[in-house]
């Protein structure tokens, strides 16, 4: 499987993937059948715009149309037949008559229209069930039965939900309907990370943002969309969960730090021209231009090209090639021997991740293992599919029958391993 995709998958025909999210065990919307749904074909237009289900292919990290087309599927039985269509067989002779009389002509008068919005005034009498999310307004009486969660949302959550919902309202203008599709959950995107995230379409944004998307939007009149109403509670308890998601998502692309007045911050990748007041309490990335007043309590990950003006409070793993101007008060760790290329300390990670059975591979849980290593310990999960998702991604294609193969026998080894080392310092 790569991700959301599956090897193997039972096709659903309202396309909700109620079994992929874990919804119950399947109901009788499920069933493809005359009456029902009775057609299975490919995607119209953009692939990724549906219907849903299709007969499209995903292959290789791409999504293909097929053409092939299943119809004509007979009512619920012990035997059932279907026809079967496709651009790589004969094509024959349609039935001369439709099988079938037409639908009956649809009703004149619409049903009635729901309140856009719940009563102000609070009930006189408790509720007999529970309430999926926390009432706004408090009743007059108590309910009967206690709400399925706590009365009032941590602050931070709320301010988070109404700031989702602010940017959905924001980017619903083409035109403004009460939904956000595919081009306008990309301005969406746009909106919430202050620019960080920006993409010309839909197809750009990171595979994260698109699947959930794909999974958390609804079908309105055959199309993927967001609605932005919190009209009633089942309205806000789907803008909780969507908005909780994608914050997710957004959190795993765009990891945030904790600044001085507690706001999210995310971290600057190039180092800065001056130097800062404190010590940082976290390695840089890059090494700054100009040396610190204070030493770092860490060691940095980068060396140097300027000397520090105080010793180090940390041994080096790497000797500097340039003196410092006081001497150390703690020996370096390392020889003076030169240091490991880049190539050669991945390799020594793979080895060290590799200490299950099979020897001279490294499964998923052992790459999981070889990720904190190679990353000094800023990326440490605990399972393989907590890692982030690009270097989930990474492992599924680059992997040889899901093991990494640490042999280097041949020069084909040798690139094999310099690929897999290349591609995942360039993903972490």
């Amino acid at each position: 499987l790569n991700g959301r995709h599956y090897a193997v998958s039972l096709v659903q025909a309202d396309g909700r993937y109620d079994l992929e999210r874990g919804r119950g065990s399947g109901d009788a919307g499920d069933l493809f059948r005359d009456g029902g749904i009775s057609l299975l074909g490919p995607s119209e237009g953009d692939v990724l715009a549906g219907p849903f289900p299709n007969t499209d292919s995903y292959q290789g990290g791409n999504i293909q149309k097929t053409g092939n087309r299943i119809s004509n599927i007979s009512p619920s039985s012990e035997t059932m037949t279907f026809s079967f269509t496709s651009p790589l067989l004969p094509t024959y002779d349609p039935t001369k008559s439709p099988t079938k009389a037409p639908t009956p002509r649809p009703t004149q008068t619409p049903t009635p229209r729901p309140t856009p919005f719940p009563t102000k005034a609070p009930t006189s009498s408790p509720t007999h069930l529970s309430s999926e999310m926390p009432s706004l307004i408090p009743s007059s009486m108590p309910s009967s039965r206690p709400s399925s969660l706590p009365p009032v949302l941590p602050p931070s959550v709320l301010f988070e939900i109404e700031e989702c919902r602010g940017y959905l309202l924001e980017a619903d203008k083409s035109p403004a309907n009460g939904h956000v599709d595919m081009n306008e959950y990309t301005e969406f995107i746009s909106l919430w990370t202050a620019g960080q995230i920006q993409a010309d379409n839909f197809l750009n944004l990171p595979g994260h943002l698109q699947w959930e998307f794909r999974f958390e939007s609804k079908y309105i009149d055959d199309t993927l969309l967001i609605p932005t109403t919190d009209a009633t509670s089942a309205d806000r308890s789907y803008l909780y969960e969507t908005c909780g998601k994608i914050k997710k998502a957004i959190d795993e692309i765009l990891p945030p730090s904790q600044g001085n007045d507690g706001e999210s911050l995310i971290t600057d990748s190039m180092p800065s021209s001056m130097p800062s007041s404190q010590p940082s309490v976290m390695p840089s990335l890059m090494p700054s231009s100009m040396p610190s007043s204070q030493p770092s309590v860490m060691p940095s990950l980068v060396s140097s090209s300027m000397p520090s003006y105080q010793p180090s409070v940390m041994p080096s793993h790497d000797p500097s090639f340039t003196p410092s101007y006081q001497p150390s008060s703690i020996p370096s760790l390392a020889t003076t021997s030169p240091p490991l290329s880049d190539f050669e300390l991945c390799k020594n990670y793979l080895r060290q991740a590799d200490t299950s059975s099979p020897a001279g591979k490294v499964d998923a849980n052992e790459y999981t293992k070889f990720i904190s290593f190679l990353s000094d310990g800023r990326i440490n999960k605990t399972r393989f599919r907590d890692l982030p998702f690009n270097l989930i991604i990474l492992f599924t294609f680059d992997s040889q029958n899901n093991y990494i193969p640490l042999a280097e026998e041949t020069a084909a080894d040798t690139a094999y391993l310099s690929k897999i080392c290349s591609k995942t310092k360039s993903a972490i």
